[in-house]
């Protein structure tokens, strides 16, 4: 089997930026194919909205994690269940690969269960256009013209929590993203 695309193109931005102390692994994250205390830090970023199972995803991120290191999950979340159900509904005709958004308390709650301490949150915006969006995305035609109603019957009202609003050259808005970072336990 063949590397996937963007394994390949993270190899040539790495070779053309000089970088040699990277290398690239293509796995199964349950279980994570690496030794138990591998890495000082663990990071996800943009994908545990995609893991059906992401208490079991954290768990395998704090055991390949070495005691002291640090476990970081960067991806979007929602502020209260009637949010999620409808960012949830939307964002799956969207992309499919789609599981669900979390409740930052669920979020935050996991870590805690995890028995990682010392958490710290930090929260920014990531704006996109939705028109671009939908393209890079490769949503079924019949999906995008679904998600751009969602979006048009959103505007000025915020049911999905991404703040929607109409500006010259389309539909905008603003993936709420949280950095979730908690340490793991000396042994």
């Amino acid at each position: 089997m063949g590397r996937p695309a963007m394994i390949t193109e993270a190899q040539k931005k790495q070779k053309s930026m000089g970088l040699t102390n990277m290398d690239w692994k293509v796995g199964d994250v349950l279980p994570l194919p690496f030794p138990e205390s591998s890495f000082s830090a663990v990071i996800t970023r943009y994908s545990f909205h995609h893991f059906l199972e992401p208490e079991a995803v954290l768990t395998e991120m704090v055991r390949v994690c070495q005691p002291g290191g640090r476990v970081a999950v960067v991806d979007v979340f929602m502020s209260t269940p009637k949010q999620a159900e409808a960012y949830n509904r939307m964002e799956k005709l969207r992309d499919p690969s789609h599981t669900r958004a979390l409740l930052l308390a669920e979020l935050t709650a996991m870590f805690h269960d995890a028995g990682l301490s010392e958490m710290k949150t930090a929260f920014y915006k990531l704006d996109v256009e939705l028109g671009k969006l939908l393209t890079a995305s490769c949503t079924k035609p019949d999906d995008a013209q679904v998600v751009r109603k969602i979006f048009e019957d959103d505007l000025g009202v915020d049911r999905l929590g991404v703040g929607a609003i109409r500006q010259d050259d389309g539909i905008h808005f603003a993936f709420p993203i949280v950095v979730v970072v908690g340490r793991k336990q000396p042994a």
